[in-house]
């Protein structure tokens, strides 16, 4: 993403002015919104105007509106995100306070605003700023007739294309046609590799099915970029990494990206990092559940005790509605920090945040076991009402 300008004042209010150029970018400004900020950008509105003789006329006039943040929502698969609000900017065609939407796409410029920038939406902004974090991986999970062609980027994984075709079962009078339908499906993922897959910047491309269809489709693919003297694809062979998948439905790239071959060749990519340390929580939990833990409750007691040596929290819960319960979490990854932890916000857009988000969307890796954590809870707790948890005083 583009900075084109940014001030913030001692208090920790101020404004970003930014281009989303990447798909990630838009995920990344969808994290930065929040109900409350000040979004300012151009607009195309409908303007009624009267004429001289008294009737209306409509025109589509293009004006520059800020608006007080009300709503958001991204959706990954029309790369736009849709933000409401009531309009703070003096304007003779939008009267103050009325509604209108934005909607934010790639390659548009926009300013933020906020009353406080905290350290997770500085973090989140230098991020979105690295130039390094672009899309890395690509894959393509298939079976016959069916495969999902997606981009891995940093933040997010994103079904670029899915095919599906009707392939004849392979009998001893219909192999021909078998054939010839499983020879157009794998044209298919070529022509969409070739359509959504940047192959200069893509650091590996994973072909993961069961059996051996991945290794027919590579057949395939290579053969017709020899045929249509496709170098950029021959070029791009030793990038291709066969993997196997239960089936060609998207959630079996859960279990592609857990591979240890495939997160060995994936080793320098963020969304490995993120699948290896996941993994290493549950494998943790599994040898000795007292050096790990999961739940606000549990986390926050280890936090207090220094305890912590990696935190994982899911990128949502950061999207809380109430500021006091962002302001918790901000909290407590800027506390583990200080006690030299790691702390590791993972995207729900991946394998590897939508399994955290199952599990409360929290969870630690402990440098010491603590034994009966859960006992803990007992113990007087200053941010208690906080929590969905209620006491009860017996008398003797």
């Amino acid at each position: 993403m583009k900075l084109v300008g940014k001030k913030f004042d001692r208090t920790g209010s101020g404004y970003v002015v930014v281009i989303p150029n990447e798909l990630d970018d838009l995920w990344h400004v969808y994290n930065l919104i929040a109900p409350g900020d000040v979004l300012e950008m151009s607009t195309v509105r409908k303007v009624v105007r009267s004429t001289a003789t008294g009737s209306s006329e409509a025109e589509r006039k293009k004006i520059r509106l800020a608006i007080r943040v009300e709503r958001v929502s991204y959706e990954a698969a029309d790369s736009e995100i849709r933000v409401s609000g009531r309009n703070v900017s003096e304007s003779k065609d939008v009267k103050l306070g009325g509604y209108h939407s934005h909607t934010i796409v790639l390659n548009r410029k926009l300013k933020l605003s906020k009353d406080e920038w905290d350290s997770m939406y500085h973090d989140r902004l230098k991020e979105a700023c690295d130039v390094r974090s672009a899309a890395e991986v690509a894959a393509v999970v298939m079976q016959e007739g069916l495969a999902y062609v997606c981009l891995i980027t940093s933040s997010m994984t994103v079904v670029r294309q899915k095919i599906e075709m009707a392939i004849p079962r392979k009998r001893k009078h219909s192999a021909a046609q078998h054939d010839k339908a499983l020879a157009r499906f794998f044209a298919a993922i070529y022509v969409a590799l070739k359509t959504h897959i940047d192959l200069d910047r893509i650091k590996v491309c994973i072909l993961a099915s069961p059996g051996f269809v991945n290794a027919s489709a590579l057949d395939a693919i290579m053969a017709k970029a020899t045929a249509a003297e496709d170098r950029a694809m021959l070029e791009f062979r030793p990038k291709f990494l066969l993997a196997h998948s239960s089936s060609g439905h998207k959630h079996a790239l859960k279990e592609v990206l857990a591979d240890p071959g495939v997160v060995a060749q994936m080793s320098d990519t963020k969304a490995a990092s993120e699948v290896a340390l996941l993994a290493r929580f549950f494998d943790t939990l599994r040898v000795d559940e007292d050096s790990a833990c999961y739940g606000l409750r549990h986390v926050r007691l280890a936090v207090a005790m220094g305890a912590v040596e990696v935190l994982l929290l899911t990128d949502n819960l950061f999207r809380a509605d109430s500021l006091a319960e962002r302001a918790q979490y901000v909290g407590l990854v800027e506390e583990v920090r200080e006690s030299g932890g790691n702390a590791v916000i993972l995207s729900t857009l991946h394998v590897s945040g939508e399994q955290l988000a199952q599990l409360t969307g929290i969870a630690a890796i402990l440098r010491f076991p603590i034994p009966h954590l859960g006992e803990h809870e007992d113990e007087p707790d200053p941010d208690a009402e906080d929590d969905d948890y209620s006491y009860e005083s017996s008398s003797s």
